[in-house]
């Protein structure tokens, strides 16, 4: 595996528009982070998502890499559609997230006195996002097999993840349910973030080899490749 790892990573360069897209990811990345750090008082997750959404930029150069014909007649073909690209969306997604959980969790232990109210909101926050990152993982597979089916996965998490939190918080005897999320330890919110962000990369590793022989969706470069060639 640490030989693929490497090879994957040689390979970053060679993807569709790599300097563009890792120079995105960075700065994506940093808003998050700033998005973060000076949140308004609600606790929103928009930071969180921004900082978890770019790690899949690193899977689509690998998998677009695949597209030159050097590459698509090696050996290495299917570890570059499958396994390499989910582990390092599983890797880079893990230390972008880990970030965000830092984060949150200084801010409102050392940062900044917050009621108790806004302490469960922003605990709760970490576990809605750490559901997007799972779904998050799962659609950067399909995305690239199918690109219209992939939507039908995103945009449902994304609007839960961004909206979903604060309207439940509002109405929490209707959902009464979730009622527990808002009781949980710091501890016991990062345990099941950590659980759904490991569950995120078994269902993109196998899901990734099930859908190995179904071929790319051209749209996921062809649009990258026309502007390249211009």
């Amino acid at each position: 595996m640490i030989n693929d790892l490497k090879l994957g990573f040689k390979l970053f360069k060679y993807g569709i528009q790599s300097k563009s897209l890792i120079t995105l990811f960075f700065i994506f990345t940093a808003i998050g982070i700033l998005m973060e750090l000076f949140a308004t008082s609600t606790m929103d997750n928009m930071g969180g998502l921004y900082m978890v959404l770019c790690p899949i930029y690193f899977a689509q150069l690998l998998i677009t890499s695949t597209v030159s014909l050097y590459i698509a007649s090696s050996p290495y073909k299917f570890k570059l559609q499958t396994i390499i690209p989910v582990t390092y969306n599983f890797i880079i997604m893990t230390i972008t997230f880990g970030l965000f959980i830092i984060l949150r969790l200084l801010r409102i232990y050392l940062l900044s006195a917050y009621s108790e109210e806004l302490i469960k909101n922003a605990l709760c926050g970490i576990i809605f996002v750490a559901f997007f990152v799972m779904v998050l993982q799962i659609y950067s597979v399909i995305a690239y097999r199918s690109f219209i089916a992939s939507l039908f996965v995103f945009f449902p998490v994304f609007i839960i993840t961004f909206a979903g939190q604060g309207f439940i918080s509002k109405h929490l005897g209707r959902f009464a349910i979730f009622g527990k999320l808002y009781n949980l330890s710091a501890v016991s919110a990062v345990s099941i973030a950590i659980v759904m962000l490991v569950l995120g990369y078994v269902g993109s590793y196998y899901l990734s080899i099930a859908l190995y022989r179904k071929d790319l969706d051209p749209r996921t470069y062809k649009q990258a490749l026309a502007r390249v060639g211009r």
